[in-house]
């Protein structure tokens, strides 16, 4: 029922024209003004961007909607490097190590789907290949990441890239993103 959608937006971080942007200070991974209460109303709440870095590439975390039991976070991944690589968000669909959502009672979920959109088309993480999404040189797309849960409210979500550089070169991350109290 999209009446009882919970969708929580936010204007996406300007990370391509404000380098400063990247994550490594706790300033620069400010927590939601208010984290998801999962009540099954509609309602509309706002947060702050909230972005890590690996690898020269920017995870911004620019949304959350939570319909039923799914939650799906809207990450915009930019690649502030000067050379092309790909970036694997993996799913179901693989046997790798996936990124995790925490709950407001502290328990851990799996994503469960993964789709990237970049210029206009929507892509499965599937039919993206093991080694993900390519991005150019100072190029973003955006990963669309499906969580199926129980408890309420979100906590915190764990990115598990794997960034490509070439075929044979690539390195693999556990990126924490505190989201709530």
């Amino acid at each position: 029922d999209r009446a009882a959608a919970t969708s929580i937006s936010a204007k996406t971080a300007k990370v391509a024209q404000n380098p400063a942007a990247s994550a490594s200070s706790d300033k620069e991974t400010a927590p939601m003004e208010r984290a998801l209460e999962g009540s099954g109303e509609s309602e509309n709440k706002t947060f702050k961007p909230v972005t890590v870095k690996a690898d020269d590439i920017l995870f911004t975390v620019t949304g959350m909607k939570s319909l039923g039991n799914n939650v799906t976070f809207i990450i915009r991944i930019y690649n502030k490097s000067g050379a092309a690589k790909s970036v694997a968000l993996y799913d179901d669909a693989f046997r790798w190590n996936k990124s995790q959502m925490t709950d407001g009672n502290w328990k851990k979920h799996f994503v469960s789907k993964v789709s990237f959109t970049k210029a206009s088309k929507r892509i499965a993480m599937s039919a993206a290949g093991t080694e993900g999404i390519h991005i150019g040189p100072r190029e973003s797309v955006t990963a669309y990441m499906t969580f199926k849960r129980a408890g309420h409210g979100v906590k915190a979500l764990t990115l598990h890239p794997f960034i490509y550089q070439g075929r044979r070169h690539w390195t693999e991350h556990n990126l924490n993103l505190p989201l709530g109290p």
